[in-house]
């Protein structure tokens, strides 16, 4: 599924004043729900600009969060080489630079070159094909 509208996505949104003492606010690229099974979190970068400290934190804090639930969970870091800021940055094929996910539970760069779309299909299938939310119920 496409942005609803692009329009609005690309309206810069101003943290400023949300924080707390050092505590600040952050954003997710993308988050995906498969039917009610898991989760996939999206962190896209331009080339090799790193995530923040806090931000890495918080994604893992996500990740464990949620595999509370005892849904599986992964968080890509991701990254593009699109150097207009005009440009349309295609997130299913953007290379997976990291992962972070509930099985692991600590950042992994994968082995050998993988696209976004790839990784995120590896998962559902290991993790959410033909599975119901009631799979991973006692």
């Amino acid at each position: 599924m496409a942005l609803n509208n692009i329009a609005r996505a690309t309206q810069p949104i101003d943290f400023d004043g949300i924080g707390h003492n050092k505590t600040q606010a952050t954003d997710i690229d993308a988050i995906m729900e498969y039917h009610d099974v898991l989760y996939i979190l999206y962190e896209v970068k331009y080339k090799d600009k790193e995530m923040t400290y806090g931000q890495r934190l918080c994604y893992e804090r996500l990740v464990k969060d949620l595999a509370v639930c005892g849904k599986p969970v992964i968080a890509m870091v991701c990254e593009h080489c699109a150097s207009d800021t005009h440009d349309k940055i295609m997130l299913a094929s953007c290379n997976v630079r990291e992962f972070y996910s509930s099985n692991i539970m600590m950042w992994v760069k994968p082995q050998k070159p993988i696209n976004v779309k790839a990784l995120s299909n590896s998962f559902i299938t290991k993790h959410g094909e033909g599975k119901d939310w009631r799979d991973y119920c006692g």
